[in-house]
């Protein structure tokens, strides 16, 4: 069977920067709240920055990470914990384009629906 499972870093890189920003408005309230002013320095700075990757990671194999695999008989495809299998007879017609980057395919109908 083959698999074939790239890490989309458009979407990591979105869910950081989405992490980066909660966790860094999360920082400045509870220091607001705690202390009355908001704490700026680089050492908060770089851990809001290895909290929000380590966060953002999770989340991309949780929630979006694509992975295919597929044989002679049929393919399954994962979306972070959604898994869809089917088999190749179940379709009258299938596209399958390879090239250097990226491997995709098109289903056209399911036969009997």
């Amino acid at each position: 069977m083959t698999v074939v499972a790239p890490t989309q870093l458009g979407v990591v890189a979105k869910y950081f920067s989405l992490f980066l920003v909660v966790v860094s408005l999360l920082g400045a309230v509870i220091s607001f709240l705690t202390l009355g002013d908001v704490v700026l320095s680089w050492a908060i700075f770089v851990v809001n920055l290895v909290v929000a990757a380590l966060l953002a990671w999770q989340f991309y194999k949780y929630r979006a990470h694509t992975i295919l695999a597929y044989d002679d008989r049929g393919f399954r495809l994962t979306v972070g914990r959604q898994e869809t299998e089917r088999k190749w007879q179940d379709f009258s017609l299938v596209s399958l384009v390879s090239s250097y980057r990226r491997r995709c395919f098109r289903p056209a109908s399911l036969r009997g629906r």
